[in-house]
């Protein structure tokens, strides 16, 4: 499987990236494996009250052992997890985020968008994997477009995102 743009919705490996990224192969006319983000941000109707009954439910699952859970009670729990992170995503003010300078490539299929601090420490380690697509010209392209929207980087958006759900989770007496 593939990216095309951001691993911040990947972060836990639960979900496929099917789930995360559905209708690959429609993105930006690309004939190969692109992946655009299931969502824009968030629920844009998340609100406070929608945070602290999140919290709520992930309060429940204080004393559940996760390793020795049963099926429903994991996907209960990771369903919860996410729902914050969505929830989190929509109050998150991306102004405030460093903005994406510079594409990192994976492979031809996949590509990050990072600031300069997160990618010069990785730049040499591009082209890693060994995916071919169709049409790598587009898939340039697309990237090349993406990044000149002005999006944050996605390393800054994931850790903001990530600050934010053990700042609430401490609050809670949850982390």
């Amino acid at each position: 499987m593939t990216t095309g743009h951001g691993n911040y919705y990947d972060v836990d490996g639960r979900r496929s990236l099917n789930e995360r990224w559905p209708n690959a192969d429609g993105v930006a006319a690309v004939g190969g494996l692109v992946r655009e983000l299931k969502t824009d941000g968030g629920s844009a109707a998340a609100t406070d009250a929608d945070i602290e009954t999140i919290l709520d439910e992930l309060e429940a699952f204080e004393d559940v052992n996760l390793r020795e859970a049963d099926p429903d009670t994991l996907s209960r729990y990771w369903d919860a997890q996410d729902r914050l992170i969505d929830a989190i995503d929509a109050e998150l003010d991306e102004d405030t985020l460093s903005e994406a300078t510079h594409i990192w490539w994976n492979d031809q299929a996949e590509f990050h968008l990072y600031c300069s601090s997160h990618y010069h420490p990785i730049a040499s380690e591009q082209w890693t994997g060994f995916t071919e697509v169709t049409d790598p010209q587009a898939v340039k392209q697309a990237a090349r477009d993406r990044l000149e929207s002005g999006v944050p980087c996605e390393k800054c958006h994931s850790e903001a995102l990530f600050e934010r759900r053990d700042e609430l989770l401490a609050e809670r007496g949850l982390a």
